[in-house]
């Protein structure tokens, strides 16, 4: 189907098709093919493909996760993918316009602007954080390499030693010695984690405590927002040339940065526990919705972005070849990135004397904190930690451009007419200023808790719910044969077999299928067993496995400090 459909294109058009010249005079097109995938990689390859994905590999069984990872990538992930860039491109229209297949659905791309403000909201916030790292890594001794700062407490223990080092490279302490120095006491807490929570943040104890905005991350901020605006203030024209070099860079700096990680001490060794398959976890049904949901959350679908994106490509553009094209170059970024952060913890826990366990993390705690600190330890280190942020940086520009996108064409083609499509900077530039206020809060002392609320339940199930009901409207509603025929139109082939049944079987009923990771647990309900009647009265008697004892529900897990990067305790809940 591939050659197919190739043999007719030349370009990404047919044959007869002007290449340079716009299709869409009031919309307009991509200036060529290659800006709508760059941009499409950029937005789909983000900073969940490097802290979060490694972290979800090693977690749910290392090597044996990219059975189901990948499972879910060729039955839901390129399927989906396929029907959004299909269903954008052939509409010509935003993640709204499009629902005038189906009005009633319209939701469903409220929905998809919801899930892309949100996003939107707190991404360029980390974008921000990982600009105030650039800035602060300009500098010959990293602010978080040591101890001897006016932040830093008396239980701060780090892994260098001012007084007995040589250019900023040399161990004070041998790793024997400094490992009992770091175990001793599970009130250790590294630099780099109290440079993040005691100065960069300046932590509150409570999520309500709002305490005083940040200026730092204020004026860094409005610096993010000012980047985004500047890049998209002629739409995709201009976002289509800046895309040649903020979706091509993170790709240098990674092997970069893998070069110089396998060639440390200790990186095989994080690089297979990374590997290192745990065949016992396939069966365990939420490694297969945290394979799921990864796919969802790298991917981008459902976001509204896809649809966005395709829907300036012009008519015949063969979106089939694109959709295979770029989800596989975004999962294969995941699994490259995972080398290049385990095998640069590797180094930290041999250099530690530890297990790779107790330095590895996930989310801003290993981007701000775990690999920053195991960055102090390589020769030259600010250089390093320049290059790290840098790409952080031009990671999350990629994605956020295709956020700020997706909502300023939907607003556009919801109202349409002449005045706002020439008034479109306008547009840009008020839900750019409508961002960085919504986002005011979010560099507060209590910010980074709000920021990971919005994380862990903006881009979620939502974005589950959201897939089905796309696809049974489109194959049920509209009609399958419909759409098939219209795909047929616009490529000159219908969709391979493959996909048909994805669409109309496969994908559905997986994504329903995901509903029993939702589920509760057996032991949801009152925490006390006298209040445990009706349908929560246990059939048989309570035993201590089953946690229903007259007491809080796990009182043994509410409070376990665990030693995180470096040594350093934290609570076991905690997600900082």
């Amino acid at each position: 189907m591939v050659g197919k459909g190739a043999k007719g294109m030349l370009n990404g058009a047919v044959p007869s098709e002007a290449t340079k010249k716009d299709q869409n005079f009031k919309r307009g097109n991509w200036g060529n093919q290659i800006e709508f995938v760059l941009t499409s990689v950029g937005y789909a390859v983000g900073l969940g493909n490097v802290w979060r994905f490694p972290y979800l590999c090693y977690r749910n069984g290392g090597g044996a996760f990219m059975f189901p990872y990948f499972i879910m990538l060729i039955f839901c992930g390129i399927p989906l993918f396929f029907m959004e860039l299909s269903f954008g491109q052939f509409a010509s229209q935003g993640c709204l316009g499009v629902w005038r297949i189906s009005p009633m659905f319209k939701g469903v791309g409220y929905g998809m602007m919801v899930v892309s403000t949100y996003i939107g909201i707190y991404y360029n916030v980390i974008i921000c954080i990982a600009f105030y790292y650039f800035f602060s890594s300009m500098t010959h001794v990293l602010p978080w390499a040591y101890c001897n700062n006016p932040w830093n407490s008396p239980d701060c223990a780090g892994v260098l030693d001012a007084s007995n080092l040589t250019n900023g490279s040399q161990p004070a302490t041998p790793p024997s010695n400094l490992s009992h120095l770091l175990n001793r006491t599970l009130q250790r807490t590294s630099p780099s984690e109290e440079y993040w929570r005691l100065y960069v943040l300046k932590l509150s104890n409570d999520i309500g405590n709002f305490g005083e905005v940040r200026l730092p991350l204020l004026g860094c901020l409005g610096v993010s927002w000012v980047v985004v605006f500047l890049c998209l203030i002629r739409g995709v024209k201009s976002s289509g040339k800046v895309v040649y070099f903020t979706a091509t860079f993170p790709y240098v700096v990674l092997t970069i940065l893998f070069v110089r990680g396998v060639t440390l001490e200790g990186a095989f060794t994080g690089i297979m526990y990374y590997l290192t398959p745990q065949w016992d976890k396939i069966l365990e049904a939420k490694v297969w919705g945290d394979a799921a949901s990864q796919i969802f959350y790298s991917l981008g679908c459902a976001w509204g972005g896809l649809i966005t994106m395709a829907s300036y490509n012009k008519f015949h553009n063969n979106c089939y070849r694109d959709s295979v094209i770029i989800s596989i170059t975004n999962c294969a970024t995941s699994v490259y990135a995972g080398f290049v952060i385990f095998s640069i913890l590797g180094f930290m826990a041999n250099h530690l004397g530890v297990d790779v366990s107790r330095v590895a993390d996930h989310g801003p705690g290993l981007a701000f904190v775990a690999y920053p600190e195991a960055l102090t330890l390589l020769p030259i280190s600010p250089l390093w930690s320049l290059l790290f942020f840098f790409m952080l940086i031009l990671l999350g520009l990629g994605t956020q451009f295709c956020l700020l996108e997706t909502l300023v064409t939907a607003i556009v083609d919801e109202v349409g007419n002449e005045w706002i499509l020439q008034k479109k900077t306008y547009v840009t530039l008020g839900v750019a200023v409508a961002g960085f206020l919504l986002g005011i809060p979010l560099t507060s002392q209590a910010g980074i808790y709000w920021l990971l609320l919005m994380d862990n339940y903006a881009a979620s199930f939502s974005l589950v719910v959201i897939s089905c009901i796309m696809c049974v409207s489109i194959m049920y509603i509209y009609g399958h044969r419909n759409y098939f025929q219209d795909i047929q139109m616009m490529l000159g082939f219908p969709p391979p077999f493959f996909f048909q049944i994805c669409w109309r079987f496969v994908s559905p009923a997986i994504i329903f299928r995901l509903k029993n990771a939702t589920k509760p647990s057996r032991d949801w309900g009152p925490a006390l067993l006298e209040n445990r009647t009706g349908r929560y009265a246990p059939t048989i008697p309570a035993s201590p496995e089953d946690g229903l004892e007259v007491q809080p529900l796990h009182p043994d897990k509410a409070q376990i400090p665990v030693v995180g990067s470096n040594g350093s305790s934290r609570l076991q809940d905690s997600r900082i």
